[in-house]
């Protein structure tokens, strides 16, 4: 009985990592794109903006940038770049930073380029050279069944232990949301939208005001996509690893404080927070209880890889699947660390603290 079990606890996470990998929709090859607006919140982001904005708009896209009380250049180089750049007169009360920033841009994009869809980057995507033509062509094909459109970004890996603390980031997501199974047939709905990319239908958008309704929630991504599901909002969920990279942190110290910020919130309560903890626990060790199962377990880590991870680095993400358990608990550790931070309301991100 325990077999059994165990074989279902590992086999259910293989399965829908699988079923992802094979079944997530992909932009078709385009070279043809039409006048499109990017909004993009940045705060203190001077050594990634430029790139970013200048690659948007050799691409003859209008970029928007919100410079969020930058303690550096952010702005500046986003302007010299040829962004259009709004600045912060201050967070009001109530607000977390990124999603005052977001609700702005929109403001903004509604009155300075009035159009169907609205795009919104964070500022440490790598878009390719043919990203906007690519991304509105999988608009055109998308877009009538799903008025918000999101996905995932090849994933690349930071300096040292990053790349195998931060595995378990893509993992959850992947092996516990059968996002393919949900665009294939239309059916159901994602409870989940990433905020590092996510197109709006501007009536959409307009109808329901995520950011202005979810203004004081750190994880604004996954509670906007709680909130689609509520409303049934349907969210495509594509893969985009063909047409835009991101490198969220540099290394293991800038990850594990990043993914603090958030960990304590994916479950959305304390006790939510303790159960994530102990599954992640589980699903690290429990394979030892019969090992044979640590092949399930390898199995849904691959997939995951080959999901997320495109060319020369995807040697790099099977290598972090074999380690997989190391990566579960660290999630545990993060976890546990969130929740603590979190009541203390010491959660911190530049410069700002939540909780």
């Amino acid at each position: 009985m325990l077999a059994g079990f165990l074989w279902i606890f590992y086999g259910l996470p293989a399965f829908v990592s699988l079923l992802n990998w094979l079944l997530m929709p992909r932009p078709k090859k385009s070279t043809e794109s039409k006048p499109f607006c990017a909004l993009i919140p940045a705060r203190n982001e001077a050594d990634k903006i430029g790139a970013l904005v200048q690659s948007l708009t050799r691409q003859d896209c209008m970029v928007i940038v919100f410079d969020d009380e930058s303690d550096d250049d952010t702005g500046v180089i986003a302007q010299q770049n040829g962004a259009i750049v709004i600045r912060s007169a201050g967070l009001p009360d109530g607000w977390v930073g990124k999603n005052h920033a977001c609700h702005q841009l929109a403001l903004a994009a509604a009155e300075a380029s009035p159009s169907d869809w609205m795009l919104f980057l964070d500022a440490d995507v790598i878009p390719s050279s043919n990203f906007v033509a690519e991304f509105q062509s999988a608009l055109e094909m998308w877009g009538s069944r799903f008025p918000v459109v999101t996905g995932f970004a090849e994933l690349l890996p930071g300096r040292g232990l990053e790349r195998v603390y931060f595995a378990w980031v893509p993992w959850i997501l992947l092996s516990t949301n059968p996002f393919g199974l949900v665009a294939t047939t239309g059916k159901g709905h994602n409870f989940f939208t990433n905020g590092q990319v996510v197109a709006w239908k501007s009536s959409a958008y307009f109808e329901l005001m995520p950011h202005d309704a979810l203004r004081g929630e750190v994880l604004e991504d996954v509670k906007i996509g709680r909130l689609l599901a509520k409303h049934k909002v349907n969210v495509l969920v594509g893969n985009l690893t063909g047409i835009l990279g991101v490198r969220m942190y540099a290394d293991l110290g800038s990850a594990f404080k990043g993914m603090s910020k958030n960990a304590s919130s994916i479950a959305g309560s304390a006790v939510g927070t303790l159960v994530l903890a102990g599954l992640f626990v589980a699903w690290a060790l429990a394979w030892l209880l019969e090992p044979a199962t640590y092949f399930a377990l390898l199995a849904s880590g691959l997939f995951t890889s080959a999901t997320v991870h495109r060319g020369r680095n995807r040697p790099i993400g099977f290598l972090t699947a074999f380690l997989l358990p190391l990566t579960l608990l660290s999630a545990a550790a993060t976890c546990l660390w969130s929740l603590r931070l979190k009541s203390q309301g010491a959660l911190e991100w530049k410069g700002r603290k939540y909780g």
